[in-house]
């Protein structure tokens, strides 16, 4: 184990209170948000919340709610996760971040593995959006989607340029940072020191990543993901490149919508239809080709991640 003060505090105390104060916050604050958001805007508070459950109902208010979602997302999983580390862990902000020691090549590794990892993750949306739940759970499970999707929609209605770059920033660039600083980063390493295993590590924090989107249909590749983010932590020690790939899965999902409504690309990147599996295959030995290269970059051996 890593020698700091952080190792002789109790890691289940630890990842309890980060799971509190983290997810107490993204519970609470968009209550406090809507309430601020709806006075710059002069809007109507109640007309402010019921937007999040009825969004087609309020074309006018999307910018307020996707600042909501901002100040939500920038509070609960960038400042909770940081203020974590800084009063919990002694500052210890190197054990996720290694600025002085990011590789340019290894970043665009990153980019091209997430690439690759996309288009084979399609067989395993597709898989998962088929399994049949019993009735009573599939009938749930199938509501929270559709209320998900319809709000997904809702945000990705890009009518103009500016609403389409704060959008980037809101659903691309902090939950990036914020998501992979909470379950790869944090919730992670707690978890790895609980078990003292690596995989364990990784496989739980993706666990917990992917139940937190509450969304049962797209459990399975969700999951796979933050255990893709959860490996390039580990075998770099580098929370950067975990960001990296988040954003360039977020972000390139964006950009390809915004080319489609657009009409400037045909491919709807939203359709869940399988690619071919001769395409899958392909992909699959790149996206392996392109880790194991990212692998050999890294020198696992001593990295934050692994101890």
């Amino acid at each position: 184990m890593l020698n700091s003060p952080q190792t002789e505090k109790n890691p289940w105390v630890s990842l309890l209170i980060i799971v509190l104060l983290s997810f107490g916050t993204a519970l609470v604050s968009p209550l406090l948000f809507s309430y601020l958001v709806s006075l710059a805007v002069g809007a109507d508070y109640s007309d402010v919340t019921s937007a999040f459950s009825q969004p087609d109902l309020f074309p006018h208010l999307k910018g307020a709610l996707l600042t909501v979602q901002f100040l939500t997302s920038l509070s609960a999983f960038v400042l909770v996760p940081l203020y974590f580390i800084w009063q919990y862990e002694d500052r210890m902000f190197q054990l996720y971040f290694r600025f002085d020691n990011i590789n340019p090549v290894a970043a665009l590794t990153t980019s091209l593995l997430v690439l690759a990892f996309m288009v084979v993750n399609s067989v395993f949306i597709e898989w998962n959006m088929n399994i049949e739940f019993p009735e009573s759970i599939a009938t749930i499970a199938r509501e929270m989607e559709d209320r998900g999707k319809v709000l997904t929609d809702y945000f990705t209605d890009f009518d103009t340029i500016p609403y389409f770059l704060f959008s980037i920033i809101v659903i691309a660039i902090v939950p990036a940072i914020g998501e992979e600083l909470l379950f790869r980063g944090v919730i992670q390493r707690q978890v790895l020191r609980i078990s003292g295993n690596v995989h364990v590590a990784v496989w739980l924090a993706a666990i917990f990543f992917s139940t937190f989107h509450f969304q049962f249909f797209g459990f399975v590749p969700r999951m796979l993901l933050g255990a893709l983010f959860g490996y390039l932590f580990v075998y770099s020690g580098n929370l950067v490149y975990s960001i990296i790939a988040h954003f360039v899965n977020n972000g390139f999902t964006l950009l390809m919508i915004y080319l489609h409504q657009n009409d400037m690309v045909s491919y709807d990147i939203e359709n869940t239809e399988t690619v071919p599996l001769e395409s899958v295959g392909i992909f699959a030995i790149i996206g392996a080709v392109l880790f194991v290269y990212f692998y050999k970059q890294m020198n696992p051996v001593g990295n934050p991640a692994n101890e």
